[in-house]
């Protein structure tokens, strides 16, 4: 069993049949699979309506998270974020709760890129940085609970997921690329900053549309906790070129130490994504893997 398996039995038939049973407007309709994460199966009406379903126990707590957070914070961002408009309760097709948005359009970061990167980054950064101002005293968010910004932490997950990865991807980068990831988690010394957080943003997670950013998507990871958890965005999705302008756009000092944790939380991913695109032959998420990789070596 994969790291991403589920541990919930869901697919499109049992997601309709707990949708109708809560939701009666929707049988007139049938949904198709927009897409399936690590921890949601996301289905989608004709209608325009997409609906999340965790997949994984871990991921069930998140979406009462979603539908307390999302709506408060929505108005005050500048991009567009999914907001629940329906919320659907425990029921005998499927035992947990689960949410519906209205969708937003565009595709995925990985999938459409962004016609001007530097622009891009400009606009996420730009992003980021409101988020990051937000007064969480006025949010019902979770803090750190899982130590996300621990750098031991992190570097565990990347050793976890760099070893699902075939050795002749890894000759990629050799031994240079583990070096500094312990390295990194050994000797830095983050900021003891927290603010909110999107908690998991990387391209997937970034809808573009027509090659300009439109909006930011899977908020199930919302919490108080460290910048550089989101800052490692600036990575995961540009060339070294476009972080300047990335930090610009923030519009807030971070400092050094801070960014090489927002590097080193991009090499998880980098990893966590190769393996997974390799492992369900997903060429895009493997793509963005291997970009993610060579530039926090860079």
């Amino acid at each position: 069993m994969a790291m991403w398996d589920a541990d919930i039995e869901i697919d499109v038939g049992i997601a309709h049949t707990a949708i109708i049973g809560q939701f009666p407007e929707f049988a007139v309709e049938q949904p198709t699979v927009l897409g399936e994460g690590w921890d949601n199966l996301c289905v989608v009406y004709p209608s325009g309506i997409a609906f999340r379903f965790p997949r994984r126990k871990t991921a069930i707590a998140l979406i009462g998270v979603e539908v307390a957070v999302l709506p408060l914070i929505a108005p005050r961002l500048p991009l567009p974020i999914p907001v629940p408009v329906y919320s659907g309760a425990p029921g005998p097709a499927y035992p947990h709760p689960f949410s519906g948005y209205r969708l937003l359009p565009g595709e995925t970061m990985d999938r459409a890129p962004i016609r001007d990167p530097a622009d891009g980054a400009e606009v996420l950064g730009a992003f980021l940085g409101c988020l990051h101002r937000l007064d969480p005293r006025t949010l019902p968010l979770p803090g750190d609970h899982i130590h996300r910004k621990d750098p031991e932490r992190i570097r565990e997950r990347f050793v976890d997921r760099w070893n699902a990865i075939p050795s002749v991807e890894q000759a990629r980068w050799g031994t240079v690329l583990p070096a500094w990831v312990h390295e990194t988690a050994t000797t830095v010394k983050p900021t003891e900053k927290a603010c909110v957080v999107h908690g998991d943003l990387y391209p997937r997670h970034v809808l573009v549309q027509e090659g300009v950013v439109a909006g930011v998507i899977d908020w199930g990871d919302v919490h108080l906790g460290h910048p550089a958890m989101d800052l490692s965005l600036m990575v995961t999705g540009f060339d070294a070129e476009h972080w300047p302008g990335f930090l610009r756009a923030y519009g807030q000092p971070i400092s050094e130490e801070d960014l090489r944790h927002a590097r080193l939380r991009a090499s998880m991913y980098g990893a966590a994504l190769l393996a997974y695109g390799l492992d369900t032959s997903d060429d895009a998420i493997a793509a963005c893997g291997r970009k993610i990789l060579d530039r926090v070596v860079r």
